[in-house]
């Protein structure tokens, strides 16, 4: 047991973190179909389905246990200060299930003329479901993009991200404006030149158009952390012998 708070001239509930005495171990049972279809200028479309059973979910929960009270068989500290006690543990809150569908695309666009025949193509959707979202505050869609671009002794990937904002708390938590992580659209390149047989030159850019990122409450976007993390840029020579 950690305790936080138990200032006596704070009116606010006592405060701790501890384990889980009676915690048990979360399994899980996943199913996995995929149907691909090779196309005829070096591609792949694909869709993918999958189910995740989870037994004894393992999550983050608090209690509040009156002053004078015990937690995993042992008493609360009582000469301190008489208010009542949280409790910041895991436990098995549940039983679980999520599912999700994955629809994908790869195509080298061998069809078009000279160099650009060499472009390479990749594109994937997802979108998840949960039996219960209360139990993951997770996003419920996600899609990616990538094109990869070589010509000669050089080459160019470009990738997008994109997922929508999200819930993370209860609908009630935070004075009833639940946290919610904003919508995220982020992209990297990574360009490479070849100018010897084992050197390569190198430049690598994160977050290219310095997007935004954070938090907000409640629908109105009320902002409650907002940070721009700038685009990262880096360079330099990969040797190998």
């Amino acid at each position: 047991l950690v305790v936080t708070n138990d200032d006596p001239d704070n009116p606010s509930l006592n405060t701790a973190n501890a384990g889980n005495a009676n915690l048990v171990p979360e399994l899980s049972r996943t199913l996995n179909v995929s149907l691909e279809y090779y196309t005829k200028y070096i591609g792949l479309i694909s869709v993918s389905a999958y189910r995740r059973d989870l037994k004894n979910l393992i999550r983050s929960v608090t209690y509040q246990i009156p002053a004078g009270g015990s937690f995993n068989g042992e008493p609360l500290p009582s000469t301190i200060s008489s208010e009542d006690w949280l409790i910041n543990t895991v436990g098995n809150v549940a039983n679980a299930h999520m599912s999700s569908i994955e629809f994908a695309v790869t195509q080298q666009l061998s069809f078009l003329p000279g160099p650009l025949a060499r472009i390479r193509v990749n594109a994937n959707y997802t979108h998840i479901k949960y039996d219960n979202y209360e139990n993951f505050y997770r996003p419920t869609n996600v899609a990616n993009l990538s094109w990869t671009i070589p010509y000669r002794a050089f080459n160019l990937q470009w990738n997008t991200n994109w997922r929508p904002g999200y819930r993370t708390e209860v609908s009630t938590g935070s004075n009833s404006w639940p946290t919610y992580n904003r919508e995220s659209l982020t992209h990297t390149a990574d360009f490479t030149w070849n100018f010897r047989r084992n050197a390569d030159f190198f430049i690598n850019a994160r977050n290219v158009f310095n997007q935004d990122g954070g938090t907000y409450r409640g629908k109105s976007d009320l902002r409650t952390r907002w940070v721009k993390t700038g685009a990262v840029i880096s360079s330099g020579v990969r040797m190998t012998f």
